[in-house]
């Protein structure tokens, strides 16, 4: 995939062409019910954020519609360009919001709001944009065919197109595995990392009031490790999934950004923690039960993260007290023995054991890990509260199926070995 490094030439070639445009004749048609469809399967698949898909529904129709509708035309594009801002694919999204906005004579696209997207307000909704700037001058007032400037103009792009192609081959450094590596380093240095100091703590239901798994209380050594402050975010997994074969995860509309990445199945937890670990050279992974639970209770065996005050809506996000997730640290009360952030409530989170209902009662006494073989069920360890649960202890434990389990209710935070 070509990536233009040279912004503002793509933008006076866009703006060349879209001016070529509507100087000269554009026959408009009237738009016919298969594409339109096909925009609306492309439109339900960008809102339920399958961006992949959305891309490849729009490339068909740009390839069958050809240049015959004018405002379809110009609404893929917009499409488009929110498609690849999304990917991270910044200059590609630039090129078609230009070309989407030069077609149409208002900028939207009904059902998606795109005003939340960066790139499209800057090169789109800006007052002093391209488009503003040409109907002030007045060249749109008259529409003319300029066979000469279409043929020198062709010539020139070509020649650009040539040496922007040739300069991207020829800068080489800026590869695939250079780029993962520099987005790796940029995630790892905004994960804020906890010192939990080796030692060791009692783990389990000293309260006797959760399930027969939770027990026996036991003695529990584990070696000293770091656990990031919050749980992962969608701008943090965002940008993995954007460099790496990652799928992209849904959000219910409930925003990405700083809320806790959702929809994030074991198997992508996993890939998460390996890609990270290979790209900056650390030993990252899931938490275990045992090293969740004691950054969590830290040694004084508290019923939940804050101590043993009941739970409430301002002091976690539980029990449908906001109906979806809440952005990381949005609950500052929500803080652990050793300072780590929603553990009580906002989403679950995968730990690395196989789940066994009696493991307790046979783990080992130094840094459990969970059975060594797979227990019947194939389910893994999910700790702590989220924003519909009601039991936000810090013993609590449930499990899921590692495979097909993925819902807005469950995400991750990494540990990473001193």
């Amino acid at each position: 995939m070509i990536r233009f490094k040279n912004l503002p030439v793509v933008k006076i070639i866009i703006l060349f062409i879209a001016l070529l445009l509507i100087q000269g004749d554009f026959t408009v048609y009237g738009i016919q019910s298969g594409p339109e469809v096909e925009f609306e399967k492309a439109k339900k698949e960008y809102i339920a954020g399958e961006y992949g898909k959305t891309e490849i529904i729009l490339d068909k129709l740009l390839d069958n519609i050809k240049n015959e509708f004018k405002e379809l035309r110009g609404k893929i594009y917009l499409l488009l360009g929110a498609v690849y801002e999304h990917q991270g694919n910044n200059d590609r999204a630039v090129i078609n919001y230009l070309l989407g906005k030069m077609l149409l004579e208002k900028p939207v696209i009904e059902g998606v709001d795109l005003t939340n997207m960066p790139l499209f307000c800057e090169n789109v909704l800006d007052e002093s944009s391209e488009r503003n700037v040409i109907e002030k001058k007045g060249i749109v007032k008259e529409k003319k065919k300029f066979p000469l400037l279409l043929t020198l103009g062709g010539v020139v792009i070509a020649g650009v197109l040539v040496y922007l192609f040739t300069k991207s081959i020829r800068s080489g450094s800026d590869t695939t595995d250079d780029r993962e590596s520099k987005v790796a380093r940029e995630i790892y240095d905004s994960i804020e990392w906890v010192d939990i100091p080796a030692g060791e703590f009692k783990m389990g239901d000293n309260f006797n009031e959760g399930e027969p798994d939770e027990r026996p209380v036991h003695s529990v050594y584990l070696d000293g490790y770091k656990i990031s402050r919050y749980e992962i975010t969608f701008e943090q997994y965002d940008n993995y999934s954007n460099v790496s074969p990652a799928r992209r995860v849904r959000y219910d509309n409930w925003g990405r950004g700083n809320r806790p990445v959702i929809y994030a199945r074991y198997a992508d937890a996993v890939s998460f923690c390996t890609w990270l670990s290979k790209r900056t050279g650390k030993n990252i992974n899931l938490p275990t039960e045992a090293q969740w639970e004691k950054a969590a209770r830290g040694t004084d065996q508290r019923r939940y993260p804050w101590g043993n005050d009941s739970p409430n809506c301002s002091l976690t996000n539980f029990q449908n007290c906001n109906g979806k997730t809440m952005p990381v640290g949005s609950f500052p009360d929500d803080i652990s023995y050793y300072g780590v952030y929603d553990m009580g409530g906002n989403v679950s989170e995968w730990c690395s054991d196989w789940y066994s209902p009696d493991y307790y009662s046979v783990s080992p006494e130094t840094n459990p890990a969970g059975p060594d073989q797979q227990p019947g069920g194939a389910k893994y360890v999910v700790r702590g509260g989220n924003w519909s649960t009601e039991d936000v202890r810090s013993a609590d434990r449930s499990a899921s199926i590692s495979i097909v389990s993925m819902n807005n209710r469950t995400g991750f935070r990494i540990v990473m070995k001193n």
